[in-house]
């Protein structure tokens, strides 16, 4: 059974049309494009609202190829078998997928509903035999070979969570796109979490794309709902304080045209609100987003309710005074981008081309996001999150996500990578995976200079070497290490066992007399040294050190 959230589109869908018969077929199209299958309850339904038998329906839908009342993969591949394609081994290709995908005849999509696989009899594009198309992208003169390099490809880049067309992967492909991705000024810096879309931004700039990117000093007043509960609201200084960082932090690193939604929003009165833009969304619609849907039983003020409005009139300013025409954004975005564009359509027209792009998350190895409101969060900002304590987080990436990060966070090739995942089942306890994705983004981000201090640091505390650092270095060390509070004024063995570094008198004497205690990266043999103020590495803090790895921190009161 399908819930509420179908029928709510499909009202959107039939709106749009108008509930009419000759309505039908553009609506069963946009049906199966919103969800790559035609539901046969939405079909049932929709013959009921404009007015057609359910037979006439049905046989509509079974009349097209096209159409399918089965649940297809993410990617819809059609192999064509007709003559011109079987004279010139389709057969091959197609056996080919079959082995890559692990299809077979009679199970036509894989189970994690990634891939659909079709035969058909003509593809309209003989002269380019053998043919095939995925998600009717033509991709001609096939071999067993492109067939490899191509599901390789798709397999391993990771970068696509959605789309709103079958038409964005040839748009970007052979086009030219002014797209733009948002943010909220919620916080003065990015942080790691948003590094992936920006690279993102990147990448096709590169390829002759214009980003533009957007700080939502608007939205930001508002804020973007939270499935846990309603956000704090930020005073007009703090907003703009932040808008004035992150404007700056941006700038600096990637140069993007900037814009700000404060600058279309401001003169907007409440009056035009609600005639010239509420009017054209549907509540129900608006209440099966699915960060609403989590908020209804605890309560969601009107104020975060509007949030899909206002940000929707981003991307209608931005297509008609900037010629964007594709928004770009995490997957917890769908919901805001797909409103932004049917509010284009509304206001533009039906034909209007605009296009919405979703990644994924970029997670933790638990499942959590990485966010401004999360614990441990990584900012971009070097004042924030030093480049050693940026090092150091990448560094201790846990296995399982380190090549994800290495595809989504880094420009190292294909072929780069996959040396390196090599490297990592070969073996993973030299973490040198780990090291090159800590040194890549270290470098992207702050410069050689930044890398270079992240390194220093990191061999001096392997080292033990720790009087080799400045200041400012020494302080980046000890920022992230656990601190004991500790009284000044008492003798070593007894901050080792006060500190609880050391379980008794005994063990503390041993190890000062066996030479496994350092002191700010001296070895010490004396157990009765006093530990106070003259014996500060940086500010208030004593770095001990027993061994060659265990480090403790005291903050002397």
């Amino acid at each position: 059974m399908l819930d509420q959230s179908y029928y709510a589109k499909t009202d959107e869908i039939i709106e749009h049309y108008g509930p009419k018969p000759a309505s039908l077929i553009p609506i069963m199209q946009d049906i199966q494009a919103e969800y790559r299958y035609l539901p046969a309850e939405l079909l049932t339904y929709v013959a009921g609202q404009i007015g057609v038998t359910e037979a006439k329906a049905f046989s509509v839908a079974t009349f097209y190829e096209n159409f399918s009342f089965e649940a297809k993969g993410k990617y819809v591949i059609r192999v064509c078998d007709g003559t011109a394609c079987h004279v010139r081994k389709s057969t091959a290709i197609l056996e080919q997928i079959y082995k890559e995908t692990g299809l077979k005849k009679g199970k036509h999509t894989t189970e994690d509903m990634l891939f659909t696989l079709e035969t058909v009899s003509c593809l309209g594009a003989c002269g380019l035999a053998p043919v095939l198309t995925v998600n009717d992208v033509v991709h001609p003169a096939m071999t067993p070979e492109k067939v490899h390099e191509l599901f390789e490809e798709l397999k391993w880049r990771g970068l696509v969570d959605n789309v709103t067309s079958d038409e964005v992967e040839d748009v970007i492909n052979n086009g030219e796109v002014t797209f733009y991705i948002g943010t909220d000024p919620t916080a003065d810096s990015l942080h790691i979490g948003h590094y992936s879309s920006l690279l993102m931004a990147k990448r096709l700039e590169k390829h002759g794309h214009h980003p533009i990117m957007l700080v939502g000093g608007a939205t930001g007043f508002i804020g973007d709902p939270k499935a846990t509960g309603e956000r704090s609201m930020l005073t007009p200084e703090v907003l703009k304080s932040n808008y004035d960082a992150l404007h700056a932090q941006i700038s600096k690193l990637w140069g993007f045209d900037m814009v700000n939604n404060l600058d279309w929003t401001k003169d907007i009165t409440i009056i035009d609100f609600l005639r010239d833009y509420g009017k054209l969304f549907n509540v129900n619609y608006m209440l099966n987003k699915e960060t609403v849907k989590k908020r209804l039983d605890s309560g969601i003020s009107y104020t975060e309710f509007s949030y899909m409005i206002l940000q929707s009139l981003d991307f209608l300013n931005l297509y008609q005074t900037r010629g964007c025409t594709m928004q770009i954004g995490g997957q917890d975005q769908w919901g805001n981008i797909t409103s932004g564009l049917e509010l284009i359509r509304k206001k533009c027209g039906a034909d209007v081309k605009c296009y919405g792009l979703t990644m994924p998350l970029i997670t933790k190895a638990d499942g959590t996001k990485f966010g401004k409101s999360e614990t441990g969060t990584v900012w971009l900002d070097p004042k924030k999150t030093s480049p050693y304590e940026l090092y150091q987080f990448l560094f201790n990436t846990d296995d399982s996500k380190v090549i994800e990060y290495l595809k989504k966070l880094t420009f190292l090739t294909k072929e780069e990578i996959d040396a390196l995942e090599v490297s990592l089942k070969e073996d993973a306890g030299r973490r040198e995976v780990q090291k090159k994705l800590a040194e890549e983004v270290v470098r992207d981000l702050h410069g050689e200079e930044g890398l270079e201090s992240a390194l220093k640091i990191t061999n001096a505390l392997f080292r033990g070497q720790l009087n080799d650092l400045d200041e400012q270095q020494r302080l980046d060390a000890v920022k992230n290490m656990d601190k004991v509070d500790q009284e000044a004024g008492k003798t070593l063995i007894d901050v080792l066992v006060e500190a609880k570094i050391a379980s008794s008198r005994r063990e503390a004497r041993e190890w000062i007399k066996g030479n496994s205690i350092s002191l700010n990266g001296v070895k010490v043999n004396d157990e009765t040294l006093v530990i106070d103020s003259t014996q500060a590495y940086v500010s208030n803090y004593v770095i001990i050190r027993r061994g060659k790895k265990r480090y403790y921190c005291l903050n002397l009161k």
